[in-house]
């Protein structure tokens, strides 16, 4: 789980990507859960400003 002031995912690890859904039940106003996924082949400064920079 990240949780910021502002938003709150969920991250899973799959075989080859990283899943990030950003949810509804969080602050901030989400009308549904959203979801994205990022390579492993992403250098760890391009996956966390992905992950960091929100919904």
């Amino acid at each position: 789980m990240v949780e910021r002031s502002d938003w709150h995912a969920q991250l899973s690890l799959d075989t080859t990507d990283l899943y990030i859904r950003y949810l509804k039940s969080g602050p901030g106003n989400l009308e549904r859960d959203v979801e994205r996924r990022f390579s492993y082949a992403l250098s760890r400064e391009d996956t966390e400003n992905a992950i960091l920079g929100g919904p």
